[in-house]
């Protein structure tokens, strides 16, 4: 069953602390050490990854992302909530509540 981001302001992702990373070239290699599984990440989501060790909403991904590559910022926003999901599907990434984010009455 595959997940969906979340694309609210109000939530951010975080990478997990049970996951450790491991630069290999452009890429980088995972390992998830509640279950043993690795994982490898191209150089997006390597820099993804790298910026997902403090939370970080869709919204700013897509910033930062936009900010370093050469990427639509509507295709941008396609890739990365593509890219979210499969990191959830795979249970390497946290969902946070985003608290600077107004509330709704």
């Amino acid at each position: 069953m595959s997940s969906t981001a979340e694309t609210s302001s109000r939530v951010a992702w975080v990478a997990k602390r049970s996951v450790f990373s491991s630069a290999v070239g452009s890429e980088i290699a995972l390992l998830d050490n509640d279950t043993n599984i690795y994982f490898t990440l191209n150089e997006t989501g390597a820099f993804i990854w790298s910026v997902l060790q403090e939370p970080m909403t869709i919204s700013e991904l897509c910033a930062a992302v936009c900010g370093n590559f050469e990427v639509e910022t509507g295709q941008c926003e396609v890739d990365v909530a593509k890219i979210v999901s499969q990191l959830i599907d795979a249970g390497l990434i946290d969902m946070k509540m985003n608290e600077d984010s107004p509330r709704s009455c």
